[in-house]
């Protein structure tokens, strides 16, 4: 039977919980939406300008791969995907540096600029992490060079530009109200928007209040406490 002791201890690790863990290349998903809970695929008009939420959903083949996408038609770009299978090593020349499970963004022929949203679903503190990968080029940075962006709201936080190579971002105790977003953004560099894939991952984790920090703490001291009777 529980105690009162146990009963806390358990309520503050399910507030912790509750404020809610987020991995984008866990929770993509093509068959809950568009948004799908925290997470939104599609474009946006201008860095800081509106999103577009894409309408088409489905399951490709690309070489010997099979995605998973969002776009907005099935013959266009931009376009985000989930290598499921296969491999698109050698794929049109490509280095093909995608692996099975990561979601990866391609922009359009015109630079229309791909984006993932996260919308914030309550207010607090939260550390951001992730990266945009290398990609399909074609290797020696001879093309699939990218402008990469890490967006709160309007507000830039993290960019590379015009970039062939892999890049990590960590940001730490990022204030965000709920309803807030995070924008990924993946746009093409100074070639053009062939070899484009882009790899990104964004893991949102919350930081624990003071207060939730200590009761923790009391909590796990009152348990060790017990434990020892």
């Amino acid at each position: 039977m529980l105690s009162l002791k146990n009963f806390a201890l358990v309520g503050v690790l399910g507030s912790l919980a509750a404020v809610g863990h987020a991995d984008l290349q866990s929770d993509f998903s093509i068959t809950s939406g568009n948004p799908n809970g925290v997470w939104s695929y599609g474009q946006i008009s201008a860095l800081g300008g509106s999103f577009t939420a894409a309408n088409v959903a489905g399951t490709g083949s690309v070489g010997g791969a099979t995605l998973d996408s969002w776009s907005f038609s099935t013959t266009t770009f931009p376009v985000i995907s989930k290598l499921i299978s296969g491999s698109l090593i050698g794929y049109n020349g490509g280095d093909g540096l995608i692996s099975i499970g990561e979601v990866t963004m391609h922009p359009g022929p015109s630079n229309e600029l791909a984006a993932i949203r996260y919308t914030a679903p309550s207010s607090g503190l939260f550390d951001l992490s992730g990266y945009f990968g290398a990609g399909d080029g074609i290797g020696n940075g001879a093309s699939g060079k990218v402008d990469t962006y890490v967006y709160k709201n309007s507000t830039q936080l993290w960019s590379v530009l015009n970039t062939p190579s892999t890049h990590t971002f960590s940001l730490s105790a990022v204030s965000l109200a709920a309803g807030d977003t995070i924008d990924l953004i993946v746009g093409f560099g100074s070639d053009n928007y062939i070899y484009d894939s882009t790899p990104v991952n964004l893991t949102v984790t919350p930081v624990p209040e003071p207060a939730t920090i200590a009761g923790l703490g009391l909590a796990l001291a009152a348990f060790a406490k017990r434990r020892r009777k």
